[in-house]
């Protein structure tokens, strides 16, 4: 019984190993793909993407047009069971047939979309890729996650808003992609075109240990993801490789304050007024390109969030983002390393206070400096300027002056100290115990500048 069962973790695990190799995510680190795996494990997720890679695709309707006319056929029978000159009535028809859930396979062709499609349960429901359309002709929304649905699949499907021919009703809650309101979870939505949409093109009140991958979304009068609310949750989520693009307007990413244990990876965000942003508690944010954003490229209010190996630089001309990164107010015990936020029309990134954060090794707002400089003592002076520490931060009360005398007059007249200049923040001196002697360039020393 115990060689059984280890054997079937065995067989699980590799498994699980080619579902992160199909998905692209198999270069992970360690520490980021357990967590990947711990959230992509479950069945339906790992029954959907192993049936796709295996190129074998189940299904229980298949949905295909011809002319005027919607058709949902039956994947046991081959019979035509619901027809309909509206595409989202035989859609919602194949998923009310399947209570317990089902594959729904949707044919190449545009699919006109007058009324919101109800999902359910244990439901995947994908296309043939961009070229499946389905297009709204009304002020709707496409796809419905109900309350406390788990394991609904949706993936390889063009989600088209058609914004320019559709009144602007002013109700978020309308006119997304997909719209989940309570209580979601276990969702996987992947590899979808969703684009032109009023509101949102995933609108998603409330959700948990569920992925969003490889999604293309643009051309959006709200969110390109709107994620969580300050009253419902976004929690133990993937968020990856998906590439959104705005119209200057509202955010790329955004979450609200419920939003706890997510992994931002590898997203494009671009073009929008913020670009990810994220408000909550424990989140990684890590090697997403954040450019050309009006306000920031990523925004963090929360605490015991990482955020690691972003590009938020804006390397368009003419270059328009404020910040590469943001820190606002709540914000403690945050990670913020190794990014890029060069090209910030204000500055690289914003800090509302340091307290417990650490912010270090990021390109274009320096927290480390160090060099090396010799003065002449003249055997009377003590006190000498260095020079300018180059650090993003002035507060003397956040700078460590670290100094390593090197000549041997320095070394004679140590200890020293150095210290921030009390009447310009933006220098260093350094203070000997004795004067040192006399001598051109004879008082050489190596000086540390960090922010702490």
């Amino acid at each position: 019984m115990h060689r059984e069962r280890g054997s079937r973790t065995l067989k699980l695990n590799q498994r699980r190993r080619e579902l992160l190799k199909a998905l692209g995510l198999a270069g992970l680190g360690f520490g980021l793909g357990m967590l990947v795996e711990r959230a992509i494990a479950h069945p339906q997720i790992e029954r959907y993407y192993l049936h796709k890679y295996s190129g074998v695709q189940p299904y229980s309707y298949e949905i295909f047009g011809e002319g005027d006319t919607y058709y949902a056929k039956s994947g046991k029978t081959g019979e035509i069971k619901f027809e309909d000159d509206d595409a989202s009535e035989v859609i919602q028809s194949a998923v009310n047939e399947l209570p317990n859930g089902g594959e729904i396979a949707i044919k190449s062709g545009v699919f006109l979309i007058s009324k919101e499609i109800l999902l359910s349960a244990n439901i995947t429901i994908f296309g043939e890729g961009s070229s499946t359309i389905l297009k709204t002709t009304k002020y709707v929304n496409i796809f419905r996650i109900p309350d406390g649905a788990i394991r609904i699949t949706i993936a390889h499907l063009q989600l088209d808003g058609n914004r320019d021919n559709i009144v602007d009703e002013g109700d978020r809650h309308a006119h997304n992609g997909i719209l989940t309101r309570k209580g979601a979870s276990e969702i996987v939505i992947y590899n979808l075109w969703i684009h032109d949409f009023h509101s949102a093109g995933l609108h998603l009140d409330a959700l948990d240990k569920s992925i969003i991958y490889g999604n293309h979304i643009w051309n959006l009068t709200y969110d390109g993801m709107h994620l969580g609310t300050d009253e419902l949750s976004f929690r133990d989520n993937i968020v990856a490789n998906n590439y959104l693009k705005g119209l200057l307007e509202n955010n790329g990413i955004h979450t609200a304050s419920e939003s706890e244990r997510n992994i931002f990876l590898g997203n494009h965000v671009e073009n929008f007024g913020g670009g990810i942003v994220v408000l909550g508690n424990y989140n990684i944010i890590a090697s997403n390109t954040c450019i050309h954003n009006d306000f920031s490229g990523i925004s963090i209010s929360g605490n015991y969030n990482i955020v690691i190996g972003n590009d938020c630089s804006d390397p368009i001309t003419p270059p328009i983002q404020n910040y590469g990164i943001r820190l606002d107010s709540p914000a403690d015990y945050n990670y913020v390393i190794y990014n890029n936020v060069t090209g910030g029309t204000v500055g690289g990134i914003y800090i509302h206070d340091m307290l417990n954060n650490v912010v270090k090794f990021n390109i274009g707002f320096a927290t480390e400096n160090s060099g090396v400089v010799a003065f002449s003592g003249d055997g009377s002076t003590s006190d000498f300027e260095i020079g300018t520490h180059g650090l993003a931060i002035t507060d003397p009360e956040k700078i460590v002056v670290k100094i390593t005398p090197i000549s041997s007059d320095a070394i004679t007249a140590s200890p020293c100290i150095g210290y921030v200049d009390p009447a310009d923040n933006t220098k260093i001196r350094v203070k000997f115990a004795s004067a040192p002697a006399s001598g051109a360039d004879n008082v050489k020393i190596k000086w540390s500048a960090w922010v702490e």
